[in-house]
């Protein structure tokens, strides 16, 4: 039987991490980036947590490492035009008024028909990514503590991620959680978790996100990639252009069919003829959907 589906709102939650290896550090990005307030208990850190965790301007229990250039390192357009930027998958989409401003190297650009369009509206869609605290007056939302896991570790937890390889400190870290009532996602054996990351990737908005039953990671990790190479820039743009209209709507019309016939128009307007079609023609369909509502 497969697993549900699900978005979680980690904001401004305290996840416990166990274990301070590669699985940790690859879990840590992912809490923070999503705005939780992480804490790693490991007896051995992995050099890049330290390293992140300083990123983040705080202090932990672990002596801080001498920093070189972040492979979080941003890449953006300067000036006007369109760009994608991030690591190795889109992290957010930056979008002025179309202008025939280069990008620069490893960011992307709508081609030179797309531009035509002078209405299109400055529309800004920068991610939080994995190098900044997403906590405002929190200096720093990742915490290490280089000793071994104790039970009382676990309080005012809301998830744990139980990724160490001793199967018996793992064990205990599980059955603490089920106790206390905190989710659980392990990275030894997943099927006995609550939680099950999924391979995902950002851009704007949209999230792609690719899960294969546990069967093969790396498998779920390359079709992630896949699907964003093909996913059109456009879209992120797009639905942004459209979330304060769906908002307005939501609020004037108390039919639940009004709402519905409104919101389908929209969708239609911000389909294939926009994104399939010229940038100018397709974003003046939207709009007149929109000023017709």
């Amino acid at each position: 039987m497969p697993d549900l589906a699900v978005m979680l709102n980690v904001r401004g939650r305290l996840c416990l991490v166990v274990g301070g290896g590669k699985v940790a550090l690859r879990r840590v990005r992912s809490l923070v980036s999503c705005g939780a307030m992480v804490t790693v208990v490991a007896q051995c850190i992995h050099p890049e947590l330290v390293a992140l965790s300083e990123q983040h301007g705080g202090r932990s229990d672990t002596p801080p490492l001498t920093q070189g250039e972040s492979e979080f390192s941003l890449r953006s357009n300067q000036g006007e035009g369109v760009a994608v930027y991030g690591t190795n998958v889109f992290d957010g989409l930056c979008v002025h008024r179309p202008s025939p401003s280069l990008a620069t190297e490893g960011s992307a650009t709508l081609s030179q028909g797309e531009r035509g369009c002078s209405e299109v509206p400055r529309v800004e869609l920068n991610n939080t990514s994995p190098t900044e605290s997403t906590h405002t007056g929190q200096a720093n939302p990742i915490k290490l503590l280089t000793r071994a896991y104790q039970s009382g570790d676990m309080e005012h937890a809301w998830l744990v991620v139980i990724a160490t390889d001793d199967a018996k400190v793992n064990q205990q870290v599980h059955e603490d959680a089920r106790r206390s009532g905190v989710l659980i996602n392990r990275s030894d054996e997943p099927a006995m978790g609550d939680v099950q990351l999924a391979a995902h990737a950002r851009q704007g908005p949209i999230t792609v996100s690719v899960h294969t039953d546990g069967i093969s990671a790396a498998a779920a990790a390359r079709i992630r990639d896949e699907l964003m190479r093909e996913l059109d820039p456009a879209w992120a743009v797009l639905l942004e252009v459209v979330r304060p209209y769906r908002e307005s709507i939501q609020l004037k019309y108390e039919s639940a069919e009004a709402r519905t016939e409104k919101f389908t128009g929209i969708d239609r307007g911000a389909g294939h003829d926009v994104v399939a079609e010229s940038w100018d023609r397709g974003l003046a369909k939207l709009l007149r959907v929109i000023a017709a509502r």
